[in-house]
């Protein structure tokens, strides 16, 4: 099955022999063209022949289903969730065949500065404003399995939306579309958002604070923005690695 950008379809490799069991086999190569971002779901035949009490399968047409639900998720917590459902699914009954999962997340250039950890939420959104509304939603899966406050959960879900919306409005100068990848942690009490864009080099921490003693009017597009992440979080700090921005927004949780 391969998930890109939230959509997810089975592939259309036929199948061949199973691997190592008979010497003189042949087997079909295909290639697949991933996407930045773009998932591999692998799985064994113990996942869709899982059976519950009744004898009915979990079969693929419920596993497109149930990874559909999940929606943009880590790699880790894809597979977690999934054999979750199997378990509500088979409902006590004997397990009849092993169930394996593999998930891929694809990283043409290796960058290994947003790192997916088991609680994590990671979120990779298009250069497109339309895509803003998503963020609330993982925020507020986050903050319910931390045990966060609804203010906590406001602050993150606001200071992460104007840093998105100061990337997709300011990192590039091109119309092709671009991923901005967003990881949510837990890192020793402190709350951590990293938004990484490939766009051009830009410190939004660079640009002067705006003179809150003007008028409104004189102030557009003078850096409230960034003056109200930082009113909002306790630590903001951007770096530039592997071509790309890395902005990390930390708050200490009470």
């Amino acid at each position: 099955m391969i998930q890109r950008g939230g959509e997810n379809a089975f592939s259309d490799c036929t199948g061949s022999p199973i691997i190592g069991v008979f010497e003189n086999a042949e087997y079909k190569t295909e290639k697949l063209t991933l996407r930045p971002g773009d998932m591999i779901y692998m799985y064994t035949d113990g996942v869709t022949e899982a059976f519950n009490t009744d004898r009915r399968q979990f079969s693929e047409e419920r596993l497109k289903k149930e990874v559909s639900a999940c929606g943009r998720r880590s790699a880790g917590e894809l597979a977690r969730m999934t054999l979750r459902k199997i378990k509500a699914f088979t409902g006590g009954a004997k397990q009849s065949d092993d169930i394996t999962i593999v998930v891929l997340r694809f990283s043409p250039d290796g960058n290994s500065d947003i790192t997916e950890h088991r609680e994590d939420k990671v979120l990779v959104l298009k250069n497109n404003l339309s895509e803003i509304h998503k963020i609330e939603a993982v925020i507020g899966e986050f903050a319910e399995e931390h045990g966060l406050s609804k203010e906590v959960m406001f602050d993150l879900n606001l200071a992460i939306e104007e840093a998105v919306v100061n990337i997709i409005s300011y990192a590039y100068d091109d119309n092709k579309e671009h991923n901005i990848a967003v990881n949510i942690a837990m890192e020793e009490g402190q709350l951590a958002a990293k938004i990484l864009d490939d766009g051009q080099p830009f410190n939004p921490l660079d640009k002067p604070m705006p003179d809150i003693e003007k008028p409104i009017e004189d102030r557009l597009n003078s850096g409230m923005g960034v003056l109200l992440i930082r009113e909002l979080m306790d630590n903001v700090t951007h770096t530039r690695v592997n071509d790309k921005n890395l902005l990390i927004l930390r708050k200490n949780i009470k």
